[in-house]
């Protein structure tokens, strides 16, 4: 089969999409095509959405069985290890267990007319599955907790207790946009900080302590080694959490705390759970 290249924006893609086509020696269908009825099934909808349930309509229950213990064993894992890298290796085994499920279910019959393209019927199935997990993972994480990798561990942050006015000296996550200074750059992303300052509290910077409205507490690494700064109406000063380094000018310490640390409300993502089941979190 033989198709000219195409032009214009979607030009590569199709053409990419042809040398797939020719490779693994699949076909498109000739027009016209019919979209018969019973082509997208409720039953056939259920298969691809419910892991394993595809075994148990092809009355394979031994498989259907081990593959639930074993499916629910990576489930668990997963929540447990969540942003561990045995998350993964539990995640991949549920996509696996999900996807030769609804495979089984596909080419066992049950399907009327039978596909003429297994190898075309192969690879949906795997696409559709894929497209679940990733959809599902998304809304999971977005919508309750967000793994950051720290410098020792992974914390895992709460999103529903984000923080409308946080209070000093606590932890949150917050989001800030890119700053960079010579050779040294934070990128636009996600971190961790500790309240420093509250609106309209000034802040004194000495070579080993540091002072909020005349209280002195240690310098963290990075800060400035003098002046001093008042944090505005509807900001928050909150300083990185790992930013072990020290800059080479106290200009570069001094530009960091007026555009890094200095964050509105809107920039608050939530606060470190404390304990996520087991595992103890300290950021």
């Amino acid at each position: 089969m033989f198709e000219p290249p195409r032009a214009g924006a979607m030009g590569r893609v199709w053409n990419v999409w042809y040398a797939f086509l020719r490779r693994t020696r699949l076909r498109m269908p000739r027009l016209p095509v019919r979209i018969q009825s019973h082509g997208v099934t409720r039953q056939g909808l259920a298969v691809t959405l419910i892991p394993i349930y595809g075994w148990f309509l092809v009355r394979q229950k031994l498989w259907a069985l081990g593959a639930t213990s074993l499916y629910v064993a990576g489930l668990v894992t997963a929540i447990l290890c969540l942003g561990w890298s045995s998350a993964g290796w539990a995640g991949g085994v549920m996509i696996t267990l999900h996807g030769l499920g609804t495979a089984d279910y596909f080419y066992s019959g049950k399907l009327r007319p039978p596909p003429d393209h297994q190898r075309a019927r192969y690879a949906i199935v795997i696409v559709l599955v894929g497209l679940v997990y990733s959809f599902a993972g998304r809304t999971a994480l977005g919508s309750f907790v967000i793994p950051l990798q720290t410098e020792n561990d992974v914390v895992l942050v709460d999103t529903r207790s984000r923080p409308v006015h946080p209070s000093r000296g606590e932890v949150v996550a917050y989001r800030m946009a890119e700053w960079r200074s010579g050779h040294f750059m934070l990128r636009n992303g996600l971190y961790l900080g500790r309240v420093v300052a509250l609106p309209g509290e000034t802040i004194a910077f000495g070579p080993a302590t540091f002072s909020v409205n005349g209280i002195p507490q240690p310098r963290r690494q990075g800060m400035p080694k003098q002046g001093k700064l008042t944090v505005p109406r509807n900001q928050t000063m909150v300083w990185p959490i790992g930013l072990n380094r020290e800059f080479d000018y106290e200009k570069e310490s001094a530009d960091f705390a007026q555009r890094a640390t200095l964050l509105p409300d809107s920039a608050f993502v939530g606060r470190p759970y404390k304990r996520w089941f087991l595992r103890k979190q300290s950021p």
